[in-house]
C-alpha cells in the first residue's frame, strides 16, 4: 500500500496522463488500480480531486493519499466464519453456502465471504486460479442463494471445472418458488446483458443488440408443486449468466419469491427463495460422475410448510370434459396496445408467449406515428393474432411529413385487415394547437368512412369537443372506439347512437378511478371492451395472500386483471365479462377483411 506520498512534477515529466504516469512511477501497482484511486478522490493534484485523463504540467505536485498495490489486491482470511463442507476430496471440496453470503469479496478487506472462511481452513487454496480476490472456487452464486459450491485443492482441478462449466458439461439444479401459477414446463433461451446507469441487474435483449455484450442463457423448468399464489418449481441452468434464473423467470412473468430487484418482496417469504440444491460433474481425475444434494434450508421449508398450510391449489381449474376453464372459456382480445414500443422490443417473444398462456387471443396493435407505422407492418406479418392500425397520434403532430395522410392512404389500401388509430385529440398538451389536432383527427375519420374501417380514438380531457366533432361527423358503422375510456358516464348513451364502443384499461383497477369505474359498471353491455394500452397503464395487480402491486410495464398477458376489476364493478363472471366483450371486439373486427 501507497500512502501519503507527494511528487512534484518536473518539466521532464510534463505531458502524461495522470493514471499513465503514477503507473509508470510505480510499477507494484497497475493502471486500474491507479484509475480506482483516482475515483476515490485517493488522488490529488494541487490538493484538488482530478480526472484520470488530466495532463500533468510542469509545477503540478501530486499527491498520493492512498494507492493499492498489486500484493494488497487479495482475498483475506476469516477464521471466526463458519464453513459447511458436505463432502471432502483430495482434488475438490463440495460446500454448502448458506444465504447473506457473498461467495468472494470485492475489496480487499472485504472478509465476511466463502472464499474467506474457505481460505482460513486451507490456506493453500489461495494461490489457486487467474484471481486472487476469487480463489479455488469454480463458479458463483448470489449472495442470497443458498446451496452448493464447488472449489478446486490444485490448479490441474481448477482447469478440470472451468473446462466443464464452459462446455456446459456440469449439471446444476435449483429449487426455486415463484409468483403465480405454471402449468407446464418450459425451456428459456435467451440473451441477457447488463442493465447499465449503475443498476445492477441483467435484461434480455434481442439477438444481434449491439454495444451490450449479450451472453447466452438457457434456463429449464419443471412445476412440482401449486400453491396460492406461488409454484414450486425444479430449474435446470446450462449456461452460468448472472442472475440467470432470477432474470428469466422474471421475464416469463414468474419473479422468484422474495427477489425484490427483479419483482418484489412477498409477504410470508424470508428472503430470495432459490436454492442450489443439486450439482454433478465428472471427477477431475478419475472421470467419473460425482452428483450432490443439498437439503432445502430451514427458513426455505418453514414458508413452504405456511403455504400449504392456508391450502394447495390446482394450476387450472378442471372442468367437465377435462379441460383447463381456462381454455374452456377464457379467452380475451385485447382491444388496444403498442405492441412496436421499444420498451417491450427486448422481451417481445416472452410478452407474446405469456399472452398467449393467459388466453388473449388476438391484439389489437395501434400505429401512432409515421416512426413505427412499418413496425406494426411486421408485427402483423409475423404473427396472425395481431391486427394492425395505423394513425397519427395528436403527440405527434410537429413530426409528420408533407406526405403523411397520402402515405396513410396507402398504407391502409395495401392492409385491409388495419384499422384507423390511434387517432384523436389530447387537450391535456402544455404547447397544443386544437385547430391543428382537429385538422388532423378530422382527416383520419373521413379516411376511415372512405375505407370502411374501425377506428380507434384517443380523447383527453377533450370531452366537451370531443363529442360535438364526433356528432357533426355521423356514425360510423365500422365502429369508433373509444380507447381507455375516461369520460362521462352520461355521455355514453349519446356517444353509442353514433356506433362508438367504451374500452376499458387497467386504470380500473384503481380505486381512486370513481369516474372510469363508474363509466365501467354503467357502460352499456353490447359496448364494452377491455384493453390494456401496453406497455402503459399497468394495472394494479393484486396476489391471492392479499398484497398488491403495480408492475412497471405493462402487457397484454395483463388484460385478465382488467378483467377481473370489470367483471366486479358489474356483478359479472369472468366467463360473462369474456364472452360479452369478446363478442364485442368481434363485432368491429369482422369489417376487417381476413
Amino acid at each position: 500500500m501507497i500512502r501519503d506520498l507527494s511528487i512534484d512534477v518536473s518539466p521532464a515529466d510534463a505531458g502524461p496522463r495522470l493514471d499513465r504516469f503514477l503507473a509508470d512511477r510505480f510499477p507494484s501497482t497497475s493502471r486500474s488500480l491507479v484509475a480506482r484511486a483516482i475515483e476515490q478522490n485517493a488522488i490529488l493534484v494541487n490538493d484538488r480531486p482530478a480526472a484520470k485523463g488530466r495532463r500533468l504540467a510542469a509545477g503540478d505536485r501530486v499527491r498520493v493519499v492512498e494507492l493499492l498495490e498489486q500484493a494488497d489486491w487479495k482475498a483475506a482470511p476469516n477464521p471466526a466464519l463458519p464453513l459447511a463442507v458436505i463432502h471432502e476430496d483430495p482434488a475438490f471440496l463440495v460446500l454448502d453456502k448458506p444465504a447473506g453470503l457473498p461467495v468472494h469479496p470485492l475489496e480487499p478487506g472485504d472478509t465476511r465471504t466463502v472464499v474467506s472462511a474457505l481460505i482460513a481452513r486451507h490456506p493453500e487454496l489461495s494461490a489457486i486460479g487467474p484471481d486472487p480476490l476469487f480463489p479455488a472456487i469454480a463458479h458463483r452464486l448470489d449472495t442470497d442463494t443458498s446451496g452448493l459450491l464447488l472449489a478446486a485443492r490444485d490448479e490441474s482441478a481448477y482447469r478440470s471445472f472451468r473446462r466443464q462449466f464452459q462446455a456446459g458439461d456440469v449439471d446444476k439444479r435449483y429449487i426455486a418458488l415463484v409468483g403465480g401459477a405454471i402449468g407446464t414446463g418450459g425451456r428459456l433461451d435467451q440473451l441477457l446483458a447488463h442493465a447499465g446507469g449503475g443498476a445492477h441487474r441483467m435484461v434480455v435483449v434481442p439477438d444481434g443488440a449491439r454495444g451490450r455484450r449479450p451472453m447466452r442463457a438457457i434456463t429449464e423448468y419443471e412445476p412440482r408443486e401449486a400453491l396460492p399464489g406461488f409454484t414450486r418449481l425444479d430449474v435446470r441452468i446450462r449456461t452460468g449468466v448472472t442472475h440467470q434464473i432470477r432474470c428469466q423467470l422474471a421475464s416469463l412473468g414468474h419473479p422468484v419469491a422474495g427477489d425484490a430487484l427483479y419483482g418484489s418482496a412477498s409477504p410470508g417469504i424470508p428472503r430470495l427463495f432459490l436454492h442450489a440444491a443439486e450439482i454433478a460433474f465428472r471427477h477431475p481425475r478419475a472421470g467419473t460422475e460425482c452428483r450432490f444434494h443439498s437439503p432445502l434450508p430451514a427458513d426455505l421449508r418453514a414458508a413452504l410448510e405456511s403455504l400449504r398450510s392456508r391450502g394447495s391449489s390446482t394450476l387450472h381449474e378442471k372442468v367437465p370434459g377435462g379441460r383447463s376453464s381456462r381454455d374452456a372459456a377464457l379467452s380475451w382480445i385485447d382491444a388496444h396496445c403498442h405492441l412496436q414500443d421499444d420498451r417491450l422490443a427486448p422481451d417481445l417473444d416472452g410478452v407474446l408467449a405469456r399472452a398467449r398462456a393467459a388466453g388473449v387471443e388476438r391484439m389489437v396493435c395501434c400505429g401512432s406515428a409515421e416512426s413505427d407505422w412499418n413496425r406494426v407492418v411486421e408485427l402483423a406479418g409475423r404473427h396472425p393474432d395481431i391486427i394492425p392500425a395505423f394513425g397519427l397520434h395528436p403527440w405527434y403532430l410537429r413530426e409528420r411529413s408533407a406526405e403523411w395522410l397520402p402515405r396513410l392512404e396507402r398504407l391502409l389500401i395495401e392492409h385491409p385487415r388495419a384499422g384507423v388509430g390511434e387517432i384523436g385529440l389530447d387537450h391535456a398538451l402544455p404547447d397544443r394547437n386544437d385547430a391543428e389536432q382537429e385538422e388532423v383527427f378530422l382527416a383520419q375519420l373521413h379516411l376511415a368512412r372512405r375505407l370502411g374501417r374501425p377506428v380507434w380514438i384517443h380523447s383527453r380531457r377533450a370531452w366537451g369537443r370531443m363529442p360535438e366533432l364526433l356528432r357533426q361527423f355521423g356514425r360510423h358503422e365500422p365502429g369508433l372506439v373509444l380507447h381507455s375510456y375516461s369520460g362521462p358516464a352520461e355521455l355514453m348513451e349519446k356517444l353509442a347512437a353514433l356506433n362508438a364502443y367504451f374500452s376499458f384499461s387497467g386504470t380500473i383497477t384503481r380505486s381512486n378511478n370513481r369516474r372510469g369505474r363508474e363509466a365501467a359498471a354503467r357502460a352499456p353491455a353490447d359496448r364494452l371492451l377491455i384493453e390494456t394500452d401496453a406497455p402503459d397503464l399497468p394495472p394494479v395487480i393484486r396476489t391471492p395472500d392479499g398484497s398488491a402491486f403495480v408492475p412497471p410495464l405493462n402487457e397484454p398477458a395483463h388484460l385478465v386483471h382488467v378483467a377481473a376489476a370489470l367483471a366486479e364493478l358489474r356483478g359479472w363472471t369472468l366467463e360473462e365479462t369474456a364472452r360479452v366483450t369478446g363478442k364485442n371486439a368481434d363485432r368491429i373486427l369482422q369489417s376487417l377483411n381476413p
